[in-house]
């Protein structure tokens, strides 16, 4: 297989979180990345304008976000999913009284990702 472009990785070290990003390339892209970096396979992208997955690496998650096209609208919105996903994989409950922590990590990656 060759080796596809390397997906933005970022390391958010609060939560001890590893995030990839795959902002504006194509499903086919994509695809390969995932492939390359972990062996698995994603669902039919035909639709989809972005989407999120969570892998597991050993006893890690991988949380990976995909955008088809560099549009910083469906980037927020797939960094609510991520966000809430990677939250309650680490058991906090979502709420008002937690929104802080969703507001921290969205600011964190969104002045992070290229």
């Amino acid at each position: 297989m060759k080796k596809p472009p390397i997906p933005q990785h970022i390391y958010e070290d609060l939560f001890c979180i590893n995030f990839y990003i795959s902002y504006g390339v194509s499903p086919e892209v994509y695809k390969s990345q995932v492939k390359y970096q972990f062996g698995a396979s994603v669902d039919d992208l035909h639709f989809a304008g972005g989407k999120t997955n969570v892998f597991e690496k050993g006893d890690s998650k991988i949380y990976w976000i995909w955008t088809r096209k560099k549009d910083r609208t469906i980037l927020v919105h797939e960094l609510v999913h991520v966000i809430n996903v990677a939250l309650v994989d680490r058991g906090i409950k979502l709420s008002l009284d937690t929104d802080e922590i969703q507001a921290y990590l969205m600011a964190y990656l969104y002045k992070r990702i290229k």
